[in-house]
């Protein structure tokens, strides 16, 4: 976040990401579940090659 809008927009998501948190666990009452690791790099790894082929695709038909 910082790279695309500046270390306030960083701080600020940041904050948010930190106030929802806060609420579920104190308003809702629910226990506080991180996303999985593992999941998320797969997740981010195929969203990549995905990405990289379709450029390439693009580049090709250029």
């Amino acid at each position: 976040m910082r790279a695309k809008g500046g270390h306030k927009y960083a701080i600020v998501a940041t904050a948010n990401k930190i106030a929802a948190i806060y609420y579920k666990m104190l308003g809702l009452k629910e226990e506080f579940n991180p996303a999985d690791l593992v999941a998320y790099q797969e997740k981010y790894k195929t969203a990549k090659i995905a990405y990289l082929r379709k450029l390439q695709q693009l580049k090709n038909t250029a």
